[in-house]
């Protein structure tokens, strides 16, 4: 888990070469502005260290992340056949 802005340090670059799951926190800003897309990393974006606690609990429990999704499936209305 760490600032989204920070993803250029050593440590992260390490990890992303790894099955590792790097979590990134949009909330904590900092001076080092290095973003994902800049460097290709796939990471999962949160808001903030509670969201970031709650996805790790949600994956050690088996649920899927995608459950949590903000925008549903729209349902398309019935056509009559006939």
């Amino acid at each position: 888990i760490v600032p989204a802005s920070t993803l250029g340090g050593s440590a992260v670059l390490s990890l992303s070469g790894t099955d590792t799951q790097i979590i990134a926190v949009e909330d904590n800003a900092t001076a080092l502005a290095v973003e994902a897309p800049m460097l290709g990393l796939e990471v999962l974006s949160v808001r903030s260290y509670l969201e970031a606690i709650g996805a790790i609990s949600a994956q050690r429990a088996g649920v899927s992340l995608t459950s949590f999704n903000p925008n549903p499936l729209r349902i398309q209305p019935l056509t009559t056949m006939g």
